[in-house]
């Protein structure tokens, strides 16, 4: 019984996959990237690190594994998106509420923000990070 709905589940698998596999290639390898180019060496993460002796272990598995999977999995697409336009919409609506949400998250929480060094941020400052990333994660989507 369980093949069988397995069975039934995957032409919705297969549509999931034509429509999400490029925008979460971007996203994975822009987690990836971001971290070990921007957090992995900070002061506040080694501080953070002799708190927890598996930190590194677990930091590892958040950031690097995700994205050997996008990975894999992008190099089974075979397809053509149906719409680039589509996704790039989406994988960039996904990136302003992110966004919203972390300035939201950081005036709730005493300006803490998911990169400690943004805690220094003018306005502008995270205005220009914010657009870098975007033209990062635009690329990953083409590379995909």
């Amino acid at each position: 019984a369980i093949g069988r709905t397995f069975k039934d589940l995957a032409p919705l698998c297969a549509l999931a996959d034509r429509f999400t596999g490029r925008p979460l290639f971007a996203i994975g390898w822009l987690v990836c990237l971001a971290y070990y180019a921007l957090i992995h060496w900070d002061p506040v993460m080694k501080f953070a690190a002799g708190e927890d002796r598996l930190f590194w272990e677990k930091m590892h598995m958040m950031h690097a594994v995700p994205a050997v999977f996008v990975t894999l999995n992008a190099l089974e697409l075979k397809n053509v998106p149906a719409s680039y336009s589509r996704e790039l919409t989406v994988l960039y609506a996904y990136g302003a509420f992110y966004l919203v949400w972390s300035a939201f998250c950081a005036h709730m929480g005493g300006g803490l923000w998911p990169y400690p060094f943004q805690k220094e941020f003018a306005l502008l400052h995270h205005v220009v990070f914010d657009a870098v990333i975007f033209v990062i994660v635009g690329l990953l989507y083409l590379a995909a």
